[in-house]
């Protein structure tokens, strides 16, 4: 029996249009209804999760930064942070401002998000929705546990930082490439698979009796982890090769066939 469910946000449960269909609303109603935990899992901050969780009723803990903090929105505790080895921060900005001299810079501090500027250019999914809590100089700020580091600019250029902050730091970071133009760093051991882990270890709940829906590389472990992992019909080969069932895309209602199917 399925007792807890983790869903992605972006290219899963959103559609293209960054909205939760009303069929896909009505099934994860259905399936928490059957008393089965509903889990979002993303990259995104809280703030950036908040109108979703809302509009689905939801009243679990949240797994933000695709992993480096869970959150419980209901006590607004943090429960789990995992930030940036002190330092290591700047150092990895430093290199990247090397290799590519307008690296577009932001931070995100828990729930708060710095940045040196806003190039319209080059958006994340926060930038399109949310003002900077800060606008200016990073270095300023980089004196406080750093939960994730983004890396903005062209296509290449973000391929070639990827590859030399990789080889300079090696294991003490975890890197995720999403988008082309867009490098998350979190600290090492981060990933959405590892807090699933400890989302299911605090409600008692057995890995084996979740699933997870993804469609990107940060979802790959979390859908090796779950006894069940779903990949979206728009996911790379690779995301597929670790899922057990390819369900439809994010535009054509996958999440709630998904449930349909394997839940309700």
């Amino acid at each position: 029996m399925v007792e807890l469910v983790a869903i992605d946000l972006d290219g899963t449960l959103l559609t293209s249009g960054k909205v939760v269909t009303a069929r896909t609303q009505r099934v994860v109603r259905a399936v928490r209804q059957q008393g089965v935990r509903v889990v979002l899992a993303s990259a995104r901050p809280p703030r950036s999760v908040a109108e979703t969780y809302k509009l689905l009723g939801l009243d679990t803990c949240v797994i933000c930064y695709n992993g480096a903090l869970i959150y419980d929105p209901p006590s607004k505790q943090v429960l789990f942070h995992r930030p940036i080895e002190k330092f290591l921060a700047r150092e990895v900005i430093d290199l990247a401002r090397q290799i590519y001299r307008e690296t577009l810079v932001s931070i995100e501090v828990l729930d708060q998000w710095y940045t040196d500027r806003v190039n319209p250019a080059y958006q994340t999914e926060v930038s399109k929705q949310f003002q900077p809590d800060v606008l200016g100089p990073i270095d300023t700020w980089l004196i406080q546990p750093v939960t994730k580091v983004l890396l903005l600019g062209p296509a290449a250029k973000m391929s070639e930082v990827r590859r030399k902050i990789g080889q300079r730091f090696g294991r003490r970071l975890a890197m995720t490439q999403s988008e082309s133009n867009l490098l998350q760093i979190m600290s090492a051991g981060v990933s959405k698979g590892t807090a699933l882990k400890r989302v299911c270890d605090r409600y008692g709940i057995s890995p084996q009796k979740t699933i997870a829906i993804g469609d990107a590389a940060n979802d790959t472990d979390m859908l090796e982890l779950a006894g069940m992992g779903i990949a979206m019909a728009s996911a790379s080969d690779d995301v597929k090769r670790a899922a057990d069932y390819i369900t439809s895309g994010n535009d054509d209602d996958g999440v709630a066939e998904a449930l349909e199917r394997f839940v309700l």
